[in-house]
């Protein structure tokens, strides 16, 4: 009933704003329900995960969707050793379960302080999980003689 009046309140009075506002607020909840059911929704809420989606804007705008606890998110994290131009040895070093984003296992402070302050040259697997829909990248995580960590998915310059 209240929902009843507000609209008609915002029909009334021509509040913009508040029209504006309320129809985010749907967009939001049609794009909660209908994630179980839509694999294209899944797929762009992996990807927003793991910072793949289309575009900057497309990105931002599915930041204002709650970042729910409805994904399995792991990582993997090996100490990459250059060895000669045609080899490399990789040993894993830690792997386990992240809530939320899981890119922030490369981007924010204290896991990058946690786990590249030895570490010269790494690799960071990212896999997140929804139902039958997976989607994997992997990183490589370069730290300087600046202490300046840089990280990118491979295949990427």
């Amino acid at each position: 009933m209240r929902i009843n009046q507000f609209l008609r309140n915002v029909v009334q009075t021509g509040d913009l704003s508040a029209a504006t506002l309320f129809g985010v607020i749907l967009a939001i909840a049609v794009w909660l329900v209908s994630l179980p059911f839509s694999e294209k929704i899944q797929q762009a809420t992996l990807m927003r995960f793991h910072l793949q989606s289309p575009s900057f804007l497309a990105w931002c705008g599915l930041q204002v969707v709650p970042a729910m606890y409805n994904l399995e998110n792991r990582y993997w994290l090996s100490e990459r050793v250059e060895q000669d131009d045609a080899t490399r040895s990789v040993r894993c070093i830690e792997s386990g379960t992240t809530n939320h984003f899981p890119t922030r296992m490369i981007t924010s402070f204290d896991a990058r302080y946690r786990f590249f302050r030895q570490l010269d040259h790494a690799e960071v697997i990212l896999e997140s999980r929804y139902r039958d829909q997976v989607l994997a990248t992997r990183w490589q995580v370069d730290k300087d003689s600046n202490n300046v960590i840089s990280a990118r998915r491979f295949g990427e310059n």
